[in-house]
């Protein structure tokens, strides 16, 4: 099985291949057209790639690594943890007296392939153009330091780097809640939520009469409203806050997201089975595009697609991939 079932749903999976057979696959995909572009990950030098670029003019080849192909780090590995860090998206997450905090998930991961896809893209319209195949060369930590585009360029006009901040989450019912008031909200909003609060006389309060008093003034603000956010839902605070226009939101949990309105509306979880891992609901794509239906196939089976791959589209015969087998070449 596929040690990943969650990620590589819809994916023909042969088994991996050792080093030079599979530049020879590769090689024989891109010949019976099977392959117009290769894509790489996480290796400096990728394998293969001046031959088959030497055969194959047209083809664009693809890779993904921590550094990218070229420069004194290019051997070096890498992870999710390492180029937020090295990438400078880490520097201004935390509280600012401790130390800088890394963001859950994968998000470098994900805007890496993101990143990979829109190049790649790129490469293939420069094709129709001019008939040419190139190498795309996506380094993460690169896309890691587009992501904090705001902070580096705040710095050279600033002289200094941004600053760790206090987050404006203030505790709810059942969770968390960001009222969205220090920024972004128009100034005849302010006196109807102090309305709302029932603390009308908090709208001449010179500390929070306009965005920037409240901004400067952000603990005594969350104080303010703490009281009144805390006898609530965070969702109800959210959809009160949201129809007077001011930029609220809440932390969603993972049951929150399965239960909202919005995605559910837009169908983006999928149910897939699977014969190992069972029947559950996967992530759709993050666009629809019109006319169009988005489904997903279940992640395959490691070797799942072999005979289908190296005999039904490469021609080899049972007995070469049994020779391939008994060989560990796969």
């Amino acid at each position: 099985m596929s040690s990943r079932p969650k990620a590589n749903i819809s994916k023909k999976t042969p088994a991996p291949l050792a080093e030079q057979a599979a530049v020879a696959v590769v090689t024989q995909l891109v010949e019976q057209g099977r392959a117009k572009e290769v894509f790489r990950e996480f290796r400096a030098h990728p394998a293969g790639k001046e031959v088959l670029k030497e055969e194959f003019p047209g083809l664009i080849y693809t890779s993904v690594s921590p550094y990218g192909q070229a420069g004194p780090y290019r051997d070096y590995i890498g992870s999710d943890i390492v180029a937020q860090a090295v990438g400078g998206l880490m520097y201004p997450i935390g509280l600012p007296e401790r130390e800088p905090l890394q963001i859950g998930g994968s998000p470098v991961l994900h805007t890496a392939g993101i990143s990979a896809f829109s190049a790649t893209m790129l490469a293939l319209y420069a094709r129709d153009v001019d008939g040419l195949g190139q190498h795309v060369d996506v380094s993460v930590m690169e896309t890691t330091a587009v992501t904090q585009i705001h902070s580096s360029i705040g710095a050279q006009f600033n002289g200094a780097d941004t600053p760790r901040r206090r987050n404006t989450l203030l505790q709810a019912k059942d969770g968390w809640v960001n009222p969205g008031l220090s920024m972004g909200v128009r100034e005849d909003t302010w006196a109807r939520i102090c309305d709302l609060m029932g603390k009308p006389e908090l709208a001449q309060d010179p500390r929070f009469t306009s965005r920037e008093s409240r901004r400067e003034n952000q603990e005594e603000l969350d104080a303010v409203i703490s009281e009144w956010v805390g006898g609530q839902a965070k969702e109800d605070v959210y959809h009160t806050l949201q129809g007077m226009s001011t930029i609220a939101g809440y932390v969603a949990t993972v049951e929150d997201l399965f239960d909202s309105k919005q995605i559910s509306s837009r169908e983006f979880f999928q149910s897939v089975d699977h014969p190992y891992a069972g029947e559950a609901a996967y992530p759709g794509a993050p666009f629809t595009l019109e006319g169009q239906e988005w489904r997903h196939e279940r992640a395959p089976l490691l070797g799942e697609h072999n005979r289908e791959v190296y005999c039904g589209w490469l021609g080899y015969a049972e007995e070469e991939l049994a020779r391939l087998r008994s060989q560990r070449v796969i």
